[in-house]
């Protein structure tokens, strides 16, 4: 079993003890993405399409380092703060997945762990099985 974890500078995932992305043989799973910037700051505070827009460049950019691409999505998750710009979120999505089609599943949530923020992205993706 071949295994590669990816972290980034996002103090979370050292006082948590995680990764933001893991890829197990062909298997990729990027955990819940936020649009912040690498300094730890939010980016479009109060916007929900950018911020998922931006969760989503960010989360593509971790695929990469997996060594996979956007088309090797086969899920897709967001926890959302305020359900009501439900239309936001998935324009964002359907502008990077369109084509793709992923699975979806878009979970109303009371609070994320970055205040202003109201997405959090995760992905699935599978590719094939070596490095």
């Amino acid at each position: 079993m071949l295994r590669l974890n990816i972290t980034t500078s996002d103090q979370s995932e050292k006082k948590a003890g995680s990764s933001s992305c893991v890829r197990v043989n062909g298997l990729v799973e990027i955990g819940a993405t936020l649009a912040i910037d690498e300094e730890g700051k939010p980016v479009w505070k109060n916007d929900p399409y950018l911020q998922t827009k931006y969760a989503l460049e960010k989360a593509d950019k971790l695929l990469f380092e997996a060594g996979a691409f956007i088309k090797d999505v086969i899920r897709t998750r967001m926890y959302v703060t305020d359900i009501s710009s439900l239309d936001d979120y998935m324009l964002a999505h359907k502008e990077m997945f369109c084509s793709i089609k992923p699975c979806l599943s878009i979970i109303e949530v009371s609070s994320l762990s970055v205040p202003g923020m109201m997405v959090a992205v995760e992905l699935t993706a599978v590719v094939p099985d070596f490095f």
